[in-house]
């Protein structure tokens, strides 16, 4: 007990002196404006100087929890340092699906939130891939924050129903602005008219984390459970006036297409290039883009691209190349897909049609099937593999793929115990590259889909080894709650955040 007093006691100071702008040799906070951590979308915070694997063993568990008005399935976010009604505070943004944006004091779990914001009436829907009959749908996707000018962007479904871009002000939760998203390309694509395909609200799930990048936010879309007619869509909206800058169709001759990226957000290199997997759809190579990797300029102009040989077969088989998130770490990225492979294309390069450019840089396969996510930690790749052999049951391990200098090992280290659908979520935090730890959260459940949403487990695992090194069910009082699918936890400061389908945030840190 004398220990765990020492290093709760130890986090408060550090915490003290942060806030007091005494800063001489405490390192600084992380800022996670975006899902993942940051736009390469590797769910890495190398900045977590606080955490390491011995006292997470040792003395850490469940310190508290923050209750929300509905089921959230975004990752939060932690802005440090932002002056709230006259006091700095830092932030744990959360949103939910009774379209709620909240900001919680990060350091204080189980108080009030420090405002909270709701932006409508939520649709409805009775598509159960991902929810239950009826449920609410209304924000899904993590929001972006602009901390130069103090705003938040979130994405809300309202009732009508139609998708809207919000723009809140980070210190007050007050909506500065908001637009309706919408448009139209020519095509002759499922659901076009006349040869013109336009933006159908009603048929298309925003589950992808915006993204504030070139001035601009972009949004992502797909489908609600690939009932036709639908299709892959991305919008940019100026971050300055909310005007629409560009839209892109990724099948306006066909059909599908969509956007999912494991609920991760484009990808964005240092020249402000964007980087998207697509799902199921439509292929040509001319102007219909499914079971690709896309690459886009500032004004979401095509300009490269990168298909797999047996796309066809992806398609007819529901094997979503973008059930994976694309990752970009040295000059590559990297993703996975329900296809139980990993694609390593050079970013300068993607290659085009498999066999015929001159890409991808590498592909393996390993596990079952149905790669969900995807996380890098100090020159390696880690994956979560869950089984589809049985139909729609399953289980399977964690992976992890060392970088050898010239590729990844195809190889790897597996981890120890098997994990019910959808797989673990994957974040890891670190000091640099010193007391690195993978956060996972997991269920036991296999049933096909989370609609009688299973009960969810924390571990900490040691990111060389794949041995669990903390587990949330066998400590009295850490139980987790509810699992939310696809959202990762947010490590910061000391303490991991859980997004639970439970209407609340469960809260672990230092005891």
């Amino acid at each position: 007990m004398f220990i765990r007093n020492i290093s709760w006691l130890l986090w408060a100071a550090v915490s003290l002196l942060e806030a007091s702008g005494f800063s001489s040799g405490v390192p600084a906070r992380p800022l996670i404006t975006t899902d993942h951590f940051d736009v390469t979308r590797q769910s890495w915070n190398p900045q977590e100087y606080i955490l390491t694997p011995a006292n997470v063993a040792s003395h850490f568990g469940k310190v508290g929890t923050y209750s929300v008005d509905g089921l959230v399935y975004a990752q939060p976010l932690y802005i440090p340092a932002v002056v709230t009604s006259g006091v700095q505070r830092d932030l744990l943004i959360v949103v939910t699906q009774n379209n709620t944006v909240y900001a919680f004091d990060a350091n204080a779990p189980t108080t009030a939130a420090v405002w909270s914001s709701n932006l409508g009436t939520p649709t409805t829907t009775n598509c159960t891939d991902l929810y239950d009959s009826g449920q609410e749908v209304g924000i899904m996707s993590t929001p972006v924050v602009d901390r130069a000018n103090n705003h938040l962007f979130a994405v809300a479904s309202i009732s009508g129903p139609s998708w809207q871009l919000f723009e809140l002000n980070l210190q007050t939760g007050a909506t500065i602005s908001s637009a309706v998203i919408s448009g139209s390309v020519s095509g002759t694509g499922s659901g076009s008219s006349g040869g013109t395909l336009a933006f159908a609200a009603s048929d298309q799930d925003q589950r992808v984390g915006l993204t504030l990048a070139n001035g601009n936010v972009y949004i992502g879309f797909g489908g609600y459970c690939d009932v036709s007619p639908w299709h892959g869509w991305i919008f940019a909206y100026s971050a300055a006036s909310l005007s629409q800058v560009a839209l892109f169709c990724t099948t306006p001759n066909g059909d599908g297409g969509g956007i999912w990226n494991s609920t991760g957000g484009l990808v964005v290199d240092g020249m402000g290039n964007l980087y998207t997997y697509t799902g199921n759809g439509d292929w040509d190579g001319t102007a219909n883009f499914g079971e690709s990797i896309l690459k886009f300029n500032s004004s979401l102009t095509l300009t490269d691209w990168f298909t797999p040989a047996n796309w066809a077969t992806l398609n007819s088989g529901d094997l979503d190349l973008s059930a994976g998130r694309g990752m970009l770490w040295n000059g590559l990225i990297v993703g996975s897909g329900k296809d139980a492979r990993v694609i390593t294309a050079n970013a300068s390069n993607l290659g085009h049609l498999q066999g015929v450019g001159s890409g991808p840089v590498q592909i393996f396969s390993f596990g079952s099937a149905w790669l969900y996510g995807g996380m890098f930690f100090n020159g390696a790749i880690y994956f979560s593999d869950w089984s589809a052999s049985d139909g729609n049951n399953g289980s399977g391990p964690v992976y992890s793929f060392a970088w050898n200098g010239t590729a990844f090992a195809t190889s790897g280290t597996v981890g120890l115990a098997n994990y019910g659908f959808p797989g673990a979520q994957l974040s890891a935090s670190s000091d640099g590259a010193a007391n690195g730890i993978l956060w996972i959260t997991t269920t036991s459940s296999t049933a096909s889909h989370p609609v009688s949403i299973p009960s969810g487990t924390l571990r900490a695992l040691n990111p060389l080894t794949l041995a669990e090194i903390y587990n949330s069910d066998t400590a009295g009082g850490d139980s987790l709650g509810l699992l939310s699918k696809m959202s990762s936890p947010t490590v910061a400061h000391g303490r991991v955040y859980v997004a639970t389908q439970s209407s609340q945030i469960a809260v672990y840190g230092l005891k």
